[in-house]
């Protein structure tokens, strides 16, 4: 009897604890014994704990953190299964990579804490805006990804991501401070463009730095052609770092020319790429990445220390010669620019007023006093400044009040206009402000007699083109200014 009692009361319900505490779901029922039974309840709850312990930290390695939104890893294992299932129903689905446009300048302009902000209020309006069978995760700092299924065509698809891109630019993003946000999309699609998250993920990144450089604020698909153009890019960012080492970059002088004694005045240092196999690679194929990527910050303080290596054997010879050398605006805003010029023009003993240093109208678009000190400083050097390319690109009146230049360019698009009427108003008001302003203006591309004739006669005293002379290497340069030299003479 005591047998039968203890296996009942004591060795079957510690059996059943036994197989409790390797399966979970097996849950015994309420024990008679008040000891075993203390057990049985502190083993629920334990497992209980354990179970929600797990199922928040497996929910938590799949949220992120700060917009409550999926992160990465979630979205690697929903895409993983939503690509199981497309293929079985050959379906397919667009794969959005959504960049903020310019979020970085919140960041360093607002702190960090309105950045966070931003990020939490966008990412509520980014759930708001989609479908609630689609899927959006945070993959980075403003970067996300959605999945969009169910549309009918891409005009509809379209449609779906300019009404995500206006829902996005039109909230107030922080409160008081009205922040809105512009975003640029690139779109891949499954199965054409890829079969996986790192296929996809790379074409839908290509489309969106497509978008980026087409002028943001927009959304771009993927396309084989478009994959190509980023291959070779990228072969040429890497060819173009290596010219450096292997000596392949020259810089060509295009001579400046006085309209009124047809005298050289000065010339414009040009850089060239020539390969080993004499192949010359255009600037307009290599600069434009090269201002991209960052890699014109390098490449100028090449072109600047070449041209004032040059300059200093020239200046003894002209001393009224005057170089002129492109820098562009990510070089001029670097740290240390300034330090670095003043220790080139003391290395090779220049003097300032032979250096004119052609600056483009990007950096007028922050008027802020880093920019106008930079301007100031080098004109306290005695170098003069140039307002390349004027007129094509945001040019006004009030960034010459505002940053001190000594010479406005005009860009070639318009000395070519000159015998239209617009093109005639346009040339001839630029001189009659320059003189206002007394700055000396100098017209490019300038190619035949007729259009020297007609700038001369406007009131335009100074000049380069092919008319003169196409750009030139050193000795032919040389040989041309002694030409040149002897012909006015004469």
């Amino acid at each position: 009897m005591i047998a039968i009692l203890m296996h009942r009361y004591l060795v079957t319900p510690l059996r059943r604890l036994r197989q409790f505490a390797y399966y979970h779901d097996r849950i015994p029922p309420k024990q008679r014994l008040k000891e075993i039974e203390s057990i049985r309840y502190s083993m629920m709850n334990t497992f209980k704990r354990l179970d929600d312990e797990q199922k928040t930290l497996y929910r938590n390695a799949r949220t992120d953190s700060l917009s409550g939104l999926s992160n990465r890893q979630a979205l690697q294992e929903y895409l993983k299964q939503t690509i199981a299932d497309s293929e079985k129903t050959h379906s397919q689905f667009a794969f959005l990579f959504l960049d903020f446009d310019d979020f970085k300048a919140v960041n360093d302009s607002l702190g960090h804490d309105i950045g966070d902000q931003v990020i939490r209020e966008a990412s509520r309006v980014l759930v708001s805006e989609v479908r609630s069978h689609d899927f959006i995760a945070r993959v980075g700092g403003d970067e996300f990804v959605i999945i969009l299924k169910h549309f009918e065509t891409l005009e509809t698809l379209g449609a779906e991501i300019d009404e995500l891109q206006r829902g996005l630019k039109n909230a107030d993003l922080a409160g008081e401070l009205n922040i809105h946000m512009n975003s640029s999309i690139g779109v891949s699609f499954y199965p054409k463009d890829g079969d996986d998250y790192v296929s996809l993920m790379q074409k839908a990144d290509i489309a969106m730095f497509q978008a980026k450089r087409e002028g943001k604020s927009r959304y771009h698909f993927y396309s084989h052609e478009l994959n190509e153009r980023v291959q070779k890019n990228i072969y040429l960012d890497k060819e173009m770092r290596q010219a450096v080492l292997n000596d392949e970059y020259s810089l060509f002088y295009q001579p400046k020319i006085d309209l009124n004694t047809k005298q050289v005045i000065g010339a414009e240092a040009l850089i060239r790429w020539i390969r080993p196999d004499g192949e010359m690679i255009s600037p307009v194929e290599f600069i434009p990445l090269a201002e991209e990527n960052g890699f014109i910050v390098e490449l100028g303080q090449w072109v600047l220390e070449t041209a004032l290596k040059q300059l200093q054997l020239w200046q003894t010879q002209c001393p009224n010669f005057v170089l002129s050398i492109n820098v562009a605006t990510k070089q001029l805003l670097e740290d240390s620019f300034l330090e670095n010029f003043k220790e080139l023009m003391s290395l090779y003993e220049i003097n300032p007023s032979n250096v004119d240093l052609e600056i483009t109208e990007y950096l007028f678009l922050e008027q802020n006093e880093r920019n106008t000190g930079i301007i100031d400083e080098l004109r306290q050097l005695g170098v003069s400044i140039s307002l390349d390319d004027f007129g094509t690109g945001f040019s006004s009146l009030s960034y010459l009040k505002k940053f001190y230049v000594d010479q406005i360019k005009i860009d070639k698009a318009f000395i070519d206009d000159y015998q239209s009427e617009s093109g005639a108003i346009f040339i001839e008001t630029i001189i009659r402000m320059s003189e206002s302003l007394k700055k000396n203006i100098i017209a490019e591309g300038v190619e035949t007699e007729h259009q020297a004739d007609y700038l001369r006669q406007a009131g335009c005293h100074y000049a380069q083109g092919f008319l003169f002379s196409k750009p030139l290497p050193i000795d032919a340069f040389e040989v041309y200014c002694q030409q040149n030299k002897s012909t006015s003479s004469s």
